[in-house]
């Protein structure tokens, strides 16, 4: 089961309230987030972040909690100047049972963490469990048993005497 994020705003000037130019940090624009296992999650965040370059650019985000626990962080090593705004992946963030929600925060290389934030629900209930649609039944496959293979020889031939002797 996959959960999408709203957004909300964040403690500092986003895109929407100062306009790119004196636009500090990089916003959140949506948050995926999937159970793998037991108390683990993957997350597909994007990004928009109106000042890509290599000279500057959106190089994270963090992972918190309702109390504003950090959970987890990701670091972006390159601008995506040409892409946006743009999705990337976390795996295995671990995020306790106690928590029934993240905040996905983005972060700028000059200013850190701020912006437009989005707040997810996270699945606990489902992790580890795939859809109902998606479960198959199993049947039990009897164990293989490797038998030897008779050789086809003839009495008469050669063979017969090398394998059972004259």
């Amino acid at each position: 089961m996959t959960r999408t994020a709203t957004r909300t705003a964040g403690a500092s000037a986003s895109a929407a309230a100062s306009g790119t130019a004196g636009q500090r940090h990089p916003d959140i624009v949506e948050v995926e987030i999937t159970p793998v296992g037991e108390g683990t999650f993957d997350l597909a965040v994007t990004v928009s972040s109106p000042y890509e370059s290599p000279e500057r650019y959106a190089d994270g985000w963090r992972v918190l909690g309702p109390d504003g626990r950090e959970l987890d962080t990701h670091t972006l090593m390159h601008d995506h100047a040409g892409e946006q705004p743009f999705t990337r992946t976390q795996s295995g963030v671990a995020i306790p049972p106690d928590v029934d929600e993240v905040t996905i925060e983005g972060r700028d290389q000059r200013y850190g963490f701020g912006g437009t934030t989005a707040t997810v629900e996270v699945p606990h209930d489902a992790a580890g469990t795939p859809e109902p649609d998606t479960m198959q039944e199993t049947t039990p496959v009897a164990p293989l048993v490797r038998r030897p293979i008779p050789f086809p020889v003839a009495p008469s031939s050669p063979a017969w005497e090398v394998t059972h002797g004259r």
